[in-house]
């Protein structure tokens, strides 16, 4: 139940150099970029801003925030590496969502703002940062040992207040009775092969919405998803993820530099590694020997492709070479390993995703169900999103508000710019 004040330090190691993330204009920065790129960028982020044109996808949008230049440097590798297509076949929508107040301005405001801040008399040890962009925080709170630590003590509080959990139990069928509008009961499997099924008054979905829509069924279930909704909802298209844990005796950064980054964004092209973390520097309590490394290289990647069916020995044996190539550490460093796999980590924003908005019409018109979280709203939101579409779902249950209106305004949080702070 103790809380760690971090500091977050995020970098992008681009042309063998490691540059802040977001970039700052500093000595460091600029001394990486040289005059003739600095000379490029400028020409390239002024040319942007005599565009006034809606941005038609991702790519225009990173491009009319931050010029060509920038994009192609920082932006462009990293986004495909991720998504697995380039960023000009991606909806804006994206960027609305985890980049929608960056921008050159917003960094250069920044710049200033703590340059000046030797001047003031505010607490900058404080947690509070709501004027802050949510890719400029600097502090975060952190749990000892992992933000699933968090979730273990809630559900302990849920346990002890006779809140039955089940573990390890997949949802095989979500009935609606003879209703349209109200799910009647769950059926579920649990680990040791025991099907499982009790009624209740509300539903809160954290599951990805083609399976949660392959799970109803009912009488009337024709009338309540129609052939054309179950296709969109089937081909909502997710990115995959595996990481590679890997214990070192020394890690360092070109020209020998310490890393004191929770991640590093990898922008070169020679590796598939798209970001790397740092798990010492998000908590001391994650690494048993505290002179030696662990770290996490993450791959992006499809269910079933060539890298997600690759051996756990394979996958090792990649980020190891991955690893050197980049310069990271030395052969004998290497001590142990592990590989992770999640599927469907990451809601993607093309395919029928255009056609979006008929799925959540039709989810907000059953009563006692509720979408929240990443995938169970099918939208990239960070952590404290999600949380927060838990908390207002909770709210609406609480006040009795069922109505598709009230529940139209879950899909607003990360929506708009100024939501989170404002409510």
């Amino acid at each position: 139940r103790v809380m760690l004040l971090r500091k977050r330090k995020s970098r992008i190691l681009y042309s063998e150099k490691m540059y802040d993330y977001p970039l700052r204009l500093n000595v460091k920065t600029l001394k990486n970029i040289g005059l003739i790129q600095l000379a490029e960028v400028t020409a390239s982020y002024l040319k942007s801003k005599l565009k006034s044109n809606e941005p038609k996808n991702l790519e225009e949008f990173i491009v009319s925030r931050f010029g060509t230049k920038l994009y192609s440097m920082f932006f462009e590798s990293y986004t495909e590496k991720v998504w697995g297509r380039h960023p000009r076949d991606i909806s804006p929508e994206w960027g609305i969502q985890r980049i929608k107040g960056l921008s050159v301005r917003k960094l250069l405001l920044d710049n200033i703002t703590k340059a000046l801040s030797i001047f003031d008399f505010v607490d900058h040890q404080s947690i509070s940062q709501k004027k802050v962009e949510t890719s400029l925080i600097e502090r975060f709170l952190y749990p000892k040992f992992g933000p699933g630590q968090m979730w273990e003590e809630v559900s302990k509080d849920l346990i002890e207040n006779n809140v039955s959990i089940y573990m390890n139990t997949k949802v095989t069928k979500i009935d609606f009775g003879e209703s349209s509008t109200r799910v009647k009961s769950i059926s579920a499997i649990d680990i040791d092969g025991k099907e499982i099924t009790n009624e209740y008054d509300y539903v809160i979905s954290t599951m990805p919405i083609k399976e949660l829509v392959n799970s109803i069924s009912g009488n009337k279930q024709s009338n309540i998803f129609t052939k054309e909704i179950r296709d969109i909802a089937s081909k909502l298209p997710y990115r995959d993820f595996i990481t590679v844990g890997l214990l070192l005796n020394s890690l360092s950064g070109p020209d020998d530099e310490r890393l004191d980054d929770t991640w590093i964004y990898v922008q070169e092209p020679n590796v598939k590694v798209g970001r790397i973390q740092i798990f010492n520097n998000w908590s001391p309590y994650l690494v048993a020997d505290s002179s030696k490394f662990w770290i996490g290289l993450e791959y992006f990647c499809n269910e079933g492709d060539d890298l997600w069916m690759s051996s756990d020995q394979d996958l090792i044996e990649l980020a190891k070479q991955e690893t050197l190539n980049l310069g990271l550490c030395d052969e004998n460093d290497f001590l142990d390993a592990t590989v992770l796999k999640e599927s469907k980590t990451y809601p993607a924003y093309f395919d029928t995703y255009n056609r979006f908005n008929e799925l959540m019409t039709t989810f907000d018109k059953i009563e006692n169900l509720y979408l929240i979280g990443r995938n169970g709203m099918h939208k990239y939101n960070n952590q404290d999103h999600s949380m927060l579409s838990g908390f207002r779902a909770a709210e609406q249950i609480v006040q009795g508000r069922v109505s598709a209106n009230d529940k139209s305004t879950l899909w607003l949080i990360n929506a708009e710019q100024e939501y989170h702070e404002e409510s």
